[in-house]
């Protein structure tokens, strides 16, 4: 039988020696020797369910709860390395909570309902509820720049560009208005040919996306998921007559956001300027016909080119308000 020496010269018997908790091995710079411990963390009153903690599980949901990502990231190991080095390896989700808090004020970022949002955003993820973020907007006003900047704090990664789904249709394929069709109707017409485009995406697999581009007619899907839609001041839309199709849509939530920019910024267009006053005319005609949705209830977020992060503060702020206002609804 294998024996040891102790620190004080004694023998012990190291097959008998009680372990401590696993010991962390050391990686890479993109992991930690922390997560190679698992922690357990037992959810309900009677233990009855539990899910294996994760530095990246930790690291997201404070993200998207508005930390900013690297300290989220700081953050998350943190907690992990405080419950694996003091042994707690079962804990319960108040346990979890406190060592979280205590760590946000570590970091300086205890402010004021920061735990209470991170309890909302993480109930929204477990509960795995689809959320559709729908970006419209002119031309110019940095749709595809904020969708991605926002799905990266929302960890979303299925962006879907409705201008990419139209030319991969080709000219052809495209409806034709008619002879003097104003650009109104040539925008609608369109934007209902995405939206059929989109149906697999939005009803049948469930997944969360955001769908942003020029042709989004957003009154198609307010009349469509009216129960499902967040509107201005992250008030749950009752109104609507178009009941769900499917048990799928009626777990949605629909988030309708249209983006502008001041009329000087659609001069310094590439397009207007190669093509001239007709094309600024056009932008800032279907601009102005999308910023009537307001009185739908529909949020106007201003995109300046030069800071596009404030129109992603604004944006990532009120879909958070939209999972609040659904947590207290449901």
């Amino acid at each position: 039988m294998a024996r040891a020496k102790a620190s004080d010269g004694s023998a012990t018997n190291a097959e008998t020696a009680p372990p401590a908790h696993p010991a962390p091995q050391t990686t890479g710079l993109a992991g930690s020797k922390y997560d190679f411990v698992k922690v357990r963390v037992w959810l309900g009153p009677n233990r009855a369910h539990w899910y294996t903690l994760s530095r990246f599980l930790i690291s997201r949901t404070l993200t998207a709860s508005r930390i900013p990502q690297d300290k989220a990231i700081r953050i998350s190991l943190s907690v992990k390395k405080q419950l694996v080095d003091r042994g707690l390896l079962d804990i319960n989700q108040e346990e979890l909570e406190r060592v979280l808090h205590a760590m946000l004020q570590k970091h300086g970022c205890a402010s004021a309902g920061i735990l209470t949002r991170y309890r909302t955003v993480a109930g929204f993820f477990q509960a795995r509820r689809p959320l559709v973020i729908l970006l419209c907007g002119a031309p110019g006003t940095g749709k595809t720049s904020i969708a991605q900047q926002l799905g990266a704090r929302l960890n979303l990664p299925n962006v879907l560009q409705t201008d990419l789904l139209l030319q991969a249709l080709g000219p052809e394929l495209l409806p034709d208005p008619g002879p003097g069709a104003s650009l109104v109707s040539q925008f609608t017409s369109r934007s209902r040919l995405v939206r059929n485009l989109l149906a697999g995406d939005i009803e049948k697999e469930g997944k969360s996306a955001i769908i942003e581009g020029f042709y989004l007619d957003l009154n198609l899907y307010l009349n469509e998921f009216s129960s499902s839609v967040v509107l201005l001041d992250a008030k749950v839309n009752q109104a609507g007559s178009s009941p769900p199709r499917s048990p799928d849509t009626q777990r949605l939530l629909v988030v309708p956001v249209v983006l502008w920019a001041k009329p000087e910024i659609q001069t310094l267009l590439p397009r207007v300027i190669d093509e001239g006053d007709s094309c600024r005319r056009a932008g800032l005609e279907i601009q102005t016909h999308l910023q009537r949705l307001r009185d739908c209830g529909v949020p106007l977020i201003e995109a300046d080119p030069g800071c596009y992060n404030n129109a992603v503060d604004a944006l990532h702020d009120h879909v958070l308000a939209c999972i609040e206002a659904c947590a207290t609804t449901s």
